[in-house]
C-alpha cells in the first residue's frame, strides 16, 4: 500500500462549522469520504470516488484518478473550496480507457 500523494492538495470544507480541511492524499481522501460529516447529497459519487481512492491506494489505480473522482464528488456534494477544474470529463475518459484497456 503506497502513499500517494495527489500533485495538488485539494481543499474541502466540511463540518457544521464548516471547517476547511486539506486533503494531499488518498488516505485523507478516504478519510474525509468515509466521514459523518460528508453531505449526503451524491450518495453514488462518494460511493465511486472512496472505491477509485482504495484502489490507487492499493496500486491498482492511479492517484491521478484518485483525485480526480475525489474532486468530482466534492463538487456533486458542493463542498470543493477554492477553484479546481471540473474533472467530469476527464474521469470518465479516464473511466472508459481503463475499461477498455481492461476488457
Amino acid at each position: 500500500m503506497a502513499q500517494s500523494e495527489f500533485d495538488t492538495p485539494i481543499r474541502v470544507v466540511l463540518g457544521p462549522d464548516r471547517t476547511v480541511r486539506v486533503v494531499s492524499n488518498t488516505a485523507e481522501a478516504i478519510a474525509c469520504l468515509s466521514s459523518i460529516y460528508w453531505p449526503k447529497a451524491g450518495r453514488q459519487g462518494r460511493r465511486e470516488a472512496a472505491h477509485v481512492c482504495m484502489q490507487a491506494w492499493r496500486g491498482y489505480r492511479t492517484v491521478e484518478d484518485a483525485r480526480l473522482a475525489f474532486i468530482a464528488a466534492a463538487q456533486v456534494a458542493d463542498v470543493l473550496f477554492g477553484g479546481h477544474r471540473r474533472p467530469e470529463r476527464d474521469y470518465q475518459a479516464a473511466q472508459l480507457s481503463t475499461a477498455t484497456a481492461v476488457g
